[in-house]
Protein backbone atom coordinates (compact mmCIF):
# COMPACT_ATOMS: atom_id res chain seq x y z
CA UNK A 1 0.00 0.00 0.00
CA UNK A 2 2.82 2.36 0.89
CA UNK A 3 4.54 1.69 -2.47
CA UNK A 4 1.32 2.45 -4.32
CA UNK A 5 0.94 5.75 -2.43
CA UNK A 6 4.54 6.76 -3.26
CA UNK A 7 4.00 5.85 -6.93
CA UNK A 8 0.87 7.99 -7.17
CA UNK A 9 2.52 10.85 -5.26
CA UNK A 10 5.58 10.69 -7.56
CA UNK A 11 3.43 10.67 -10.70
CA UNK A 12 1.45 13.69 -9.52
CA UNK A 13 4.62 15.57 -8.58
CA UNK A 14 6.31 14.88 -11.91
CA UNK A 15 3.26 15.68 -14.01
CA UNK A 16 2.65 18.95 -12.20
CA UNK A 17 6.14 20.21 -13.14
CA UNK A 18 5.48 20.01 -16.88
CA UNK A 19 4.80 23.43 -18.32
CA UNK A 20 3.77 24.07 -21.87
CA UNK A 21 5.86 26.59 -23.76
CA UNK A 22 4.07 29.77 -24.68
CA UNK A 23 3.20 29.92 -28.36
CA UNK A 24 4.81 32.83 -30.15
CA UNK A 25 2.44 34.95 -32.16
CA UNK A 26 3.57 34.91 -35.79
CA UNK A 27 2.98 38.03 -37.84
CA UNK A 28 3.70 37.51 -41.55
CA UNK A 29 5.84 40.19 -43.14
CA UNK A 30 7.23 41.02 -46.56
CA UNK A 31 10.79 40.06 -47.40
CA UNK A 32 12.28 42.40 -50.02
CA UNK A 33 15.65 41.69 -51.63
CA UNK A 34 16.68 44.34 -54.13
CA UNK A 35 19.91 44.72 -56.10
CA UNK A 36 21.11 47.39 -58.50
CA UNK A 37 24.76 47.38 -59.52
CA UNK A 38 26.78 49.77 -61.63
CA UNK A 39 25.82 49.30 -65.31
CA UNK A 40 23.26 46.70 -64.26
CA UNK A 41 19.49 46.57 -64.23
CA UNK A 42 17.53 46.48 -60.96
CA UNK A 43 16.31 43.11 -59.68
CA UNK A 44 13.82 42.80 -56.81
CA UNK A 45 12.72 39.54 -55.17
CA UNK A 46 9.56 39.79 -53.09
CA UNK A 47 8.32 37.03 -50.75
CA UNK A 48 6.59 36.49 -47.40
CA UNK A 49 8.38 35.11 -44.34
CA UNK A 50 7.45 31.93 -42.46
CA UNK A 51 7.79 30.94 -38.79
CA UNK A 52 11.06 29.40 -37.64
CA UNK A 53 10.98 25.61 -37.86
CA UNK A 54 7.85 25.57 -40.04
CA UNK A 55 7.88 22.70 -42.54
CA UNK A 56 6.29 23.37 -45.92
CA UNK A 57 5.95 21.57 -49.24
CA UNK A 58 6.79 22.88 -52.73
CA UNK A 59 3.28 24.25 -53.35
CA UNK A 60 3.29 26.18 -50.08
CA UNK A 61 6.80 27.43 -50.85
CA UNK A 62 5.62 28.77 -54.19
CA UNK A 63 2.74 30.57 -52.44
CA UNK A 64 5.29 32.62 -50.48
CA UNK A 65 6.29 34.44 -53.68
CA UNK A 66 4.54 37.78 -54.13
CA UNK A 67 3.55 38.05 -57.80
CA UNK A 68 1.04 40.85 -58.10
CA UNK A 69 2.89 43.84 -56.68
CA UNK A 70 3.79 47.08 -58.42
CA UNK A 71 7.55 47.56 -58.08
CA UNK A 72 9.08 50.89 -59.08
CA UNK A 73 12.74 51.97 -59.05
CA UNK A 74 13.55 55.63 -59.61
CA UNK A 75 16.12 58.38 -59.10
CA UNK A 76 16.06 62.15 -59.64
CA UNK A 77 15.88 61.92 -63.44
CA UNK A 78 14.28 58.61 -64.43
CA UNK A 79 11.98 55.87 -63.19
CA UNK A 80 10.94 52.37 -64.23
CA UNK A 81 8.18 49.97 -63.23
CA UNK A 82 9.82 46.56 -63.10
CA UNK A 83 8.49 43.55 -65.01
CA UNK A 84 7.67 40.21 -63.39
CA UNK A 85 9.82 37.45 -64.91
CA UNK A 86 10.18 33.72 -64.24
CA UNK A 87 13.39 31.74 -63.92
CA UNK A 88 13.08 28.13 -62.75
CA UNK A 89 16.80 27.94 -61.93
CA UNK A 90 16.59 30.30 -58.91
CA UNK A 91 14.34 30.89 -55.93
CA UNK A 92 12.04 32.72 -55.92
CA UNK A 93 11.01 31.57 -59.40
CA UNK A 94 9.21 34.86 -60.00
CA UNK A 95 11.00 38.17 -59.48
CA UNK A 96 10.85 41.73 -60.76
CA UNK A 97 13.47 42.95 -63.24
CA UNK A 98 14.21 46.24 -64.93
CA UNK A 99 14.96 46.59 -68.63
CA UNK A 100 15.75 50.27 -69.20
CA UNK A 101 17.09 51.92 -66.02
CA UNK A 102 20.77 51.09 -65.45
CA UNK A 103 22.75 51.70 -62.28
CA UNK A 104 25.27 54.57 -62.24
CA UNK A 105 27.99 54.88 -59.59
CA UNK A 106 27.39 57.76 -57.16
CA UNK A 107 23.62 57.95 -57.76
CA UNK A 108 20.88 57.32 -55.24
CA UNK A 109 18.00 55.03 -56.14
CA UNK A 110 14.63 54.65 -54.45
CA UNK A 111 12.47 51.53 -54.41
CA UNK A 112 8.70 51.58 -53.98
CA UNK A 113 6.67 48.38 -53.63
CA UNK A 114 2.86 48.51 -53.63
CA UNK A 115 0.85 45.42 -52.78
CA UNK A 116 -2.81 46.00 -51.96
CA UNK A 117 -2.87 48.63 -49.21
CA UNK A 118 0.79 48.00 -48.23
CA UNK A 119 3.43 50.45 -49.52
CA UNK A 120 7.13 49.80 -48.83
CA UNK A 121 9.96 52.26 -49.49
CA UNK A 122 13.72 51.90 -49.55
CA UNK A 123 16.75 53.87 -50.73
CA UNK A 124 20.30 52.93 -51.72
CA UNK A 125 23.34 54.47 -53.32
CA UNK A 126 25.83 52.79 -55.63
CA UNK A 127 29.32 53.54 -54.25
CA UNK A 128 31.75 55.39 -56.51
CA UNK A 129 34.71 53.31 -55.42
CA UNK A 130 34.57 49.54 -55.30
CA UNK A 131 35.73 48.09 -51.99
CA UNK A 132 39.02 46.18 -52.00
CA UNK A 133 39.35 42.81 -50.34
CA UNK A 134 42.71 42.43 -48.59
CA UNK A 135 42.35 38.77 -47.72
CA UNK A 136 39.83 35.99 -47.28
CA UNK A 137 39.82 33.46 -44.48
CA UNK A 138 37.65 31.30 -42.32
CA UNK A 139 37.53 29.90 -38.81
CA UNK A 140 35.64 27.00 -37.34
CA UNK A 141 33.03 27.80 -34.71
CA UNK A 142 31.57 25.30 -32.26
Amino acid sequence: MRNMFLLILGTVALSSCVKEAEQEVFAPKFVVEGVIEESGYPVVKLTHNIPKGYIINKEQLENLIVRWATVKVYNDTEEEILTLVRDDEVFPYFFYKGRSLKGVAGRKYQLEVKYGNVVLHSETEIPVYKPEIDSVGYRLLP
